[in-house]
C-alpha cells in the first residue's frame, strides 16, 4: 500500500515537471523565459574577428531576468546583426530612443553572432545608451523558448510582472510599440 502512495506520488510529480518544462512561452500571459545575457564589448570586434572560437570570453558582463525586473514594460527584440530588417528596426528605435526612456529594450541575438555584435552596437549608437538599451548574446536559451520562428526581429513585449503582452513578428512601428511602454 505504502508502495502504491510512492509510486503515485512520483508519477504526478514527474508528470507536473514535463508539462512545466513544455509550457509555451509565445503566448500572450505566459511568464518571460528564464533569460541569461552576455553583452560584448564594442572595443572587442578585432579579438571576436580573430579569435571566433573565443567569443565567450569576449563577454564584459553577464546579465539574468532579475536585472530587468522592474516596474515599467520590458520589450525584448530577437535579431541578427547581418538582418537588413533588424538593422531598419536599430535604426528606427536609435530615431526614438527617448521613447524608451521609462522601459527597458534588450536585443538578443544568437551566441554564434558575438563577433558581429561590436559592429552592430557601434553602427547603431546603442552603447551610448546603455541606460536603455542592452544588447546581448543570449546563453540559455531563450530565444528558443520565445522566438516564433516567423520573422526577425522578434518583438517580446513584458509587463512589469514579465507576462508577455504582445509579439511583433518582422519588426514593429514606432508607434505601435508606443502603446505598450507608456
Amino acid at each position: 500500500m505504502m508502495l502504491r502512495k510512492f509510486l503515485f506520488i512520483a508519477v504526478m510529480a514527474a508528470g507536473m515537471s514535463a508539462y512545466a518544462q513544455q509550457q509555451d512561452h509565445t503566448q500572450p500571459g505566459t511568464p518571460m523565459p528564464a533569460m541569461r545575457l552576455g553583452t560584448v564589448d564594442t572595443q572587442s570586434a578585432d579579438f571576436c574577428r580573430k579569435h571566433p572560437d573565443l567569443v565567450t570570453a569576449a563577454h564584459t558582463r553577464i546579465y539574468t531576468g532579475d536585472d530587468f525586473m522592474n516596474k515599467s514594460p520590458l520589450l525584448v527584440m530577437i535579431f541578427n546583426p547581418n538582418c537588413s530588417h533588424c538593422e531598419d528596426q536599430a535604426e528606427r528605435i536609435m530615431k526614438r530612443i527617448d521613447m524608451f526612456r521609462r522601459s527597458k529594450l534588450v536585443m538578443i541575438t544568437d551566441t554564434t553572432n558575438n563577433v558581429y555584435l561590436p559592429h552592430f552596437i557601434q553602427a547603431f549608437g546603442l552603447d551610448k545608451h546603455k541606460d536603455v538599451v542592452t544588447v546581448g548574446a543570449d546563453l540559455n536559451g531563450f530565444i528558443k523558448e520565445a522566438y516564433l520562428y516567423q520573422a526577425l526581429p522578434q518583438i517580446c513585449i513584458y509587463d512589469k510582472d514579465r507576462k508577455l503582452v504582445r509579439n511583433f513578428a518582422g519588426g514593429a512601428a514606432m508607434d505601435s510599440l508606443a502603446q505598450y511602454i507608456r
